[in-house]
């Protein structure tokens, strides 16, 4: 079925250099960071703690708490976590960076253009998602692997190094004789086939000591094998190692303390894998073997399952690996709008046109020319048949993992980031409970690879990798596509300004001077620090409203503005979405919302602020503008009802037709609202 699913590699070679440090230091706007207020969810919680805080210093957690920070914030950011919920950042592993999905090296070398900026967007593809740490079981690439670590954002990056392949096994026989000892160097030396291997590789260099060693050497943190009869045209006809071969690999890794993740999509390969001692078994088991044309699990099969929830194997379903292949024959894949977040347009428009689908042809090949329609109910099958076991597994509190194998093939239906996205759907729509969704996630993926110590979980000492989110993940999947902000090592990403699809200037960097001023101005004006927002201010500062006409209004330095006591009351909180830098002036992007629009039913309102500065690197001016799009509201049907049951109160809320932001009009805005809405049959705000 798979016949080229490989060979699109053949250039590329595994490259086992060292590996670098997780990543490169990031310089920081201030001292810290803490999140407020916020609704605290994390694996080791039995209960999420409501209206938590978190001080964060540098890239680690400092502490975690309901208490109130103590001591002096003057030089932290503040984030107001008010209705929002955090958790841990994401472990994706199973990726295999160096791959474009759906794009081998010869369409690569025809569109440089597309492949590069696939390239680009790709560490902030998997940050959209919210996968701040990534693990890539293989690795072809080293050098690529490094650049993404140098890029201005990315995931912190661990790997397998060079996975041990056994001679002319899988993936080695995708490739030419003459060519696939040199693409796969650390490859186990077998006698039953010695006069296949070429002379030049001595049987001692490549026994499963050494190659363990060369992984440990290269900065691996695991240790990535195989179990594949083989499938498609290959089913059955490869060579797989024996389990003395797997127990001296297994024991080898555990000596360097390397868990071992074993690549197993059969009965038999799971079979071999738990008998064997594999810490980790990657994939489903969709291949069900001579019970195939059984519609339930068998008991041979739970007989298995059983035994890898008895050992605590890892189990990653990529249950994504079959759903990618369905998406060559889904006509509407491709027009998911997620895909604009995490990929190049112009690649996306490749993938539509006949030499983008070429791998769609090649697999239809393998089914010997079936119809589309048939061939996507046949991996539709195969992917509810991964739910059954996972299923089954979730039921019986397996140590289930997170890991979407992005991509699996050179199919354009495991886009970065947004596979993984799907991997935790699947994971739902197949019963897995949302807290073990969370898990499998997390702390799960962290302890299977041994970095518990520092990822996993929100604790003092930490990394402060953390997602905060705008739903709650224990109550739908759907959180995890509702990302407020990434904080990556301690450094604040709006979600917005990591998308594929942002104007390039949203993108800048947040490190920029202009930008760290604009930050500072706000924070110093949060905090009412008059000394610090004079120093920011230019001489005779102004502020415009809608358009930059006439000397505008002076800006007076920090201290309650005419709608501080309003904002306050109405619990106004703002979510900066974007920077863009143009010259000498930064335009911000906040979303605004607060009580009174609650109340109305509105929804977070569009703000835009551009700050002016002079040569001295001082704000001469702010204009404050909104979008043009209109915001739907339930104000006039509101007005109606006022007009008929409380006409008296019209005239003191809005006085000429304009709202009087005083504290005392605010109270009584909200008790009129309120008796509306009970009116309608909504619920009161408080």
């Amino acid at each position: 079925m798979k016949t080229t699913i490989l060979t699109f590699a053949i250039a590329l070679r595994c490259a086992c250099g060292v590996q670098a440090q997780a990543h490169q230091a990031i310089e920081k706007l201030s001292e810290g960071l803490v999140i407020r207020n916020v609704t605290i969810i994390s694996p080791e919680r039995a209960e999420a703690l409501r209206n938590g805080n978190i001080v964060i210093t540098g890239d680690r957690i400092v502490s975690v708490g309901a208490e109130k920070p103590a001591g002096s914030l003057k030089n932290y950011e503040i984030i107001n976590g008010d209705g929002l919920f955090v958790i841990p950042g994401l472990i994706d592993s199973h990726v295999h960076l160096a791959e474009i999905p759906g794009m081998p090296p010869m369409h690569q070398e025809k569109m440089p253009d597309i492949a590069e900026a696939y390239r680009k967007q790709l560490p902030r593809s998997y940050l959209y998602f919210g996968f701040t740490t990534l693990i890539d079981l293989n690795v072809i690439d080293r050098a690529f692997i490094n650049r993404i670590k140098q890029a201005e954002v990315h995931p912190d990056i661990y790997d397998c190094a060079c996975a041990l392949v056994l001679a002319n096994g899988y993936p080695m026989n995708y490739f030419p004789p003459e060519a696939r000892f040199d693409i796969f160097p650390n490859f186990i030396c077998d006698s039953r086939q010695a006069d296949q291997i070429p002379a030049k590789f001595k049987p001692e260099d490549h026994s499963p000591a050494a190659a363990v060693k060369r992984v440990k050497d290269a900065g691996g943190i695991c240790v990535k094998t195989h179990f594949e009869p083989g499938f498609g045209p290959f089913r059955g006809k490869l060579p797989t190692m024996t389990k003395e071969m797997a127990t001296d690999i297994i024991a080898a890794s555990h000596r360097q303390n390397l868990p071992v993740i074993m690549h197993a999509n059969s009965y038999q390969a799971h079979q071999f894998a738990t008998q064997a001692g594999a810490d980790i078994v990657a994939h489903g088991l969709w291949n069900w073997g001579e019970h195939d044309n059984e519609e339930k699990i068998p008991l041979p099969i739970r007989q298995v399952l059983d035994e890898i929830v008895a050992k605590k194997i890892g189990f990653m379903a990529t249950t994504q690996v079959m759903a990618g292949l369905r998406a060559m024959f889904d006509s509407e894949f491709l027009n998911d709008p997620n895909l604009q977040a995490v990929l190049p347009t112009a690649l996306i428009e490749w993938y539509k046109s006949p030499e983008g689908r070429w791998f769609a042809r090649e697999l239809q090949k393998d089914f010997d020319g079936l119809e589309e329609a048939i061939i996507y109910r046949r991996f539709d099958f195969m992917v509810n048949r991964c739910r059954q076991v996972v299923q089954y597994l979730a039921q019986h509190d397996a140590n289930l993992l997170l890991g979407s194998d992005t991509p699996s093939a050179p199919t354009y239906g495991n886009p970065p980031g947004y596979n993984g996205y799907l991997e935790l759907k699947h994971l739902a729509e197949s019963g897995v409970t949302l807290r073990q969704i969370l898990q499998a996630a997390t702390i799960n993926n962290a302890k299977a690879f041994h970095l518990e110590n520092s990822y996993g979980t929100i604790q003092s000492g930490k990394v402060a990798n953390l997602l905060l989110l705008k739903k709650n993940p224990l109550e739908t999947v759907e959180a995890y596509d509702a990302i407020a902000t990434v904080v990556l090592r301690g450094k604040v990403l709006p979600r917005t300004t990591l998308s594929a699809n942002s104007p390039q200037g949203e993108s800048a960097d947040h490190d920029h001077p202009l930008i760290r001023k604009v930050k500072a101005y706000r924070q110093a004006n949060a905090e009412h620090d008059t000394a610090r927002v004079q120093a920011l201010l230019a001489k005779g500062a102004a502020r415009w409203y809608e358009k930059k006409e006439g000397p505008g209004t002076p800006i007076k330095p920090a201290g309650k503005g005419p709608w501080s006591d309003w904002d306050e009351y109405f619990k106004g909180k703002s979510e900066i979405e974007s920077y863009k830098v143009d010259s000498n002036q930064v335009t911000i992007r906040l979303m605004e919302i607060n009580d009174y629009y609650r109340l109305i039913e509105r929804g977070p309102a569009p703000t835009n602020l551009t700050y002016y500065f002079n040569q001295e690197g001082k704000i001469t001016g702010i204009l404050v503008f909104r979008d043009a799009t209109p915001i739907k509201d339930r104000y006039e049907e509101f007005e109606q009802w006022a007009k008929k049951n409380r006409p008296a109160d019209l005239p003191y809320l809005r006085p000429e037709g304009e709202i009087i932001p005083t504290l005392d009009r605010a109270k009584k805005w909200r008790a009129v609202l309120n008796e509306w809405r009970r009116s309608i049959g909504l619920p009161a705000i408080e």
